[in-house]
């Protein structure tokens, strides 16, 4: 898991992915390769691909509001400021 998540996050030459994982690159190709399809096919069987468009992420949105008609949580929340902070301040 480390191996395929590391490669999306950082998207690192695969000669470099590989030394780090002390492989050969047409190895470490082959691994990704695979571990992408695994990790395509999984996502897709629990239902959370990614959405690709726009009216996707809107539908998947309110599809986690609550189904009972009663009030809506947002995905994100603001905080509010509560008092000074008592970090000192740089001069």
């Amino acid at each position: 898991m480390l191996f395929i998540l590391r490669y999306l996050k950082l998207a690192t030459l695969q000669v470099a992915h590989a030394a780090l994982f002390e492989m050969s690159q047409p190895n470490a190709n082959k691994w990704l390769h695979v571990l992408l399809t695994v990790l395509h096919q999984t996502l897709r069987d629990l239902g959370d691909l990614p959405a690709r468009h726009l009216e996707d992420l809107r539908q998947r949105l309110a599809d986690l509001q609550t189904p009972d008609g009663g009030a809506t949580h947002p995905l994100f929340t603001m905080m509010a400021p509560n008092g000074r902070s008592r970090a000192p301040r740089p001069r």
